[in-house]
């Protein structure tokens, strides 16, 4: 035991001895300067260069580009980053396609030479068009020429519940013309888009009361109707709205004007969405828009 704690006091004893150290001149042995150093200094001093040297590696390896060179780092980062990309290029090649799509079923609807598309008998031409004035007077009047569908014939898969409530209702396309962009849920495209003429109304596919009535940024003017069986119907990218919200509406009564609002609208058209049960459903499978 007093073996230990001499040994002790002899080690703080050396720690605390001081040590000289002299720079001479070569040439004439002059003294230049001198440290008076200890062991414990020298001590202190080694070890708050070496906290200041990992504090430094630190700065630089977590907030400069430098932390690309740690193994494995790297290497996660340039994934994230490939598979970004990858995104990016399936997302334009997604737009690619709808825009050429969108193009061709436009070329088709302008070619076509006699279209009996809409309620004032469309038959091609700049001099066919809807007054909308004269449509909004008519808004309580079910329109006569009218398609109504027959959901017997409709896909029923695995949809029976709104197939059964479609059966035994009053269903009309909202507007007869070209899909260019069809059902497609993996992609957030939660409906079809219809190419029909300008200033074509846009009508309800069944009875209803309008929840909602106005303008977003993305889908321009929109209008949504709450139908029987838990059923919703979108009806968005208007030029004009003719219903407010809470208004009571009949199957085939005119909702809005066909048009190209909002920032996710790259050419006149309507984009229809059925839900159900709060799940989006492919309209196609219950209407037939096509010509």
């Amino acid at each position: 035991m007093a073996d230990n704690e001499q040994i002790d006091k002899s080690f703080t004893k050396k720690l605390q001895e001081e040590y000289k150290l002299v720079v001479f001149r070569a040439d004439d042995f002059k003294e230049v300067r001198s440290f008076n150093l200890s062991l414990a200094s020298i001590y202190t001093m080694i070890s708050i260069v070496s906290l200041l040297s990992l504090f430094t590696f630190y700065l630089l390896f977590a907030y400069t580009p430098l932390k690309k060179l740690i193994p494995g780092y790297g290497q996660i980062e340039v994934n994230q980053d490939f598979i970004k990309l990858i995104e990016d290029v399936d997302d334009i090649t997604y737009q690619i396609e709808s825009q050429d799509t969108y193009l061709s079923a436009l070329r088709k609807l302008i070619l076509t030479p006699n279209w009996e598309g809409t309620s004032q008998g469309y038959k091609g031409g700049s001099n066919n068009v809807i007054n909308t004035s004269d449509l909004k007077s008519d808004i309580g009047e079910e329109n006569k020429t009218q398609t109504t569908v027959e959901v017997s014939d409709v896909k029923v898969g695995d949809n029976f519940d709104i197939y059964s409530t479609l059966r035994t209702a009053k269903v009309i396309q909202p507007v007869e013309g070209v899909i260019s962009s069809k059902f497609m849920p993996e992609v957030r495209h939660f409906g079809v888009d219809v190419l029909a003429p300008k200033d074509t109304p846009v009508k309800s596919m069944m009875d209803g009361f309008i929840f909602s009535s106005g303008w977003d940024l993305e889908t321009g003017y929109t209008i949504g109707v709450q139908h029987a069986g838990n059923i919703l119907s979108f009806y968005k990218h208007n030029s004009i709205l003719l219903k407010e919200k809470g208004t009571f509406v009949r199957a085939g009564e005119a909702l809005a004007i066909i048009g190209n609002t909002g920032t996710l609208s790259s050419g006149p058209h309507l984009h229809f969405e059925l839900w159900h049960n709060g799940k989006p459903v492919n309209p196609e499978d219950f209407i037939n828009f096509e010509l």
